[in-house]
């Protein structure tokens, strides 16, 4: 069953990674501090301190942390977010996820493994 879901967890990165061509890739071993805006798709690897607002996808990567609030259109999650996370759509977090804040969401996927220490608000 864990294997199943590493699968499912590496297809929707490979998908992420796909829809992220072309649009904001922050990769492994950028930090940034300070808050980021863009409205475009997100792929983040590495580390930001500040707040982020996307309008589009979020794709946090398995290495990547964010210690600050994110807004985005929708996300999948695979990395560490340490604030609120707000998202207008589908939330997706991947088994290797971990949340420390409220979390916000339209629809929301949860992997086994994902972790949340905070509240989820989930409204259509």
């Amino acid at each position: 069953m864990m294997a199943k879901a590493k699968t499912k967890a590496k297809a929707l990165e490979a998908d992420a990674v796909r829809a992220a061509e072309g649009n904001c890739i922050i990769s492994a071993g950028t930090a940034i501090q300070g808050d980021l805006q863009c409205r475009e798709n997100i792929r983040l690897d590495g580390k930001l301190q500040g707040d982020l607002k996307g309008e589009q996808r979020l794709v946090l990567g398995p290495n990547g942390v964010i210690a600050g609030n994110v807004t985005a259109g929708t996300a999948i999650i695979s990395g560490h977010i340490q604030g609120n996370l707000e998202v207008s759509g589908l939330l997706q977090l991947t088994a290797t996820a971990r949340v420390d804040g409220e979390v916000s969401a339209s629809r929301l996927e949860v992997e086994a493994g994902a972790a949340c220490n905070g509240t989820f608000k989930i409204a259509s």
